[in-house]
């Protein structure tokens, strides 16, 4: 199903990542801000029309760049024997599975890193910013956006370390 995800086209990835943020936003809009059920259909509208292009945007983005080395030749049982190696375990014994997860989280350390410098200040601004509107609205739905981008740029700093770590048991 993932591979059917995959190979579908940006345009209908972004419609649905669209579609489900808008039913969330709506779901969840009496909640964080009450109001009518007009204002709540416009504002998820948009909500969803701008979060399923901005996603879809990225998406495409994402999609154009090349496989991190080695991970691209592999057939899918490696590939995914890979992305496990790559996030938890033990050192693989196959010797092309750990070069390949070697490849992917070296591909991954230089993006949380190059990432990290603009990723934690949008973070910390965001969250300021959430925390503002918390303390003049009052309401208790801003505090969680607060915690989700302080998590957020938490997850941004430490990343880096984390991935480290990982090369070192891979490479060790």
């Amino acid at each position: 199903m993932l591979e059917r995800w995959r190979g579908s086209s940006v345009l209908v990835r972004s419609i649905t990542v669209g579609v489900v943020f808008a039913v969330v936003q709506l779901a969840s809009w009496p909640f964080l801000q009450g109001g009518s059920l007009t204002g709540a259909l416009v504002g998820a509208l948009i909500a969803g029309v701008l979060f399923g292009t901005g996603t879809g945007l990225w998406m495409r983005r994402l999609d154009r760049r090349p496989a991190p080395a080695g991970l691209g030749t592999l057939e899918e049982p490696d590939r995914r024997a890979v992305l496990r190696a790559a996030w938890r375990g033990p050192r693989p014994r196959d010797e092309r599975v750990r070069r390949a997860a070697v490849g992917l989280v070296e591909h991954r350390l230089g993006t949380a890193v190059r990432n990290r410098r603009w990723e934690v200040p949008v973070f910390v601004a965001f969250a300021v910013l959430e925390a503002g509107t918390a303390l003049a609205d009052g309401g208790w739905g801003w505090w969680l956006a607060v915690a989700l981008f302080v998590a957020f740029a938490l997850v941004a700093v430490l990343e880096p370390r984390r991935l480290r770590r990982r090369l070192a048991r891979l490479d060790g």
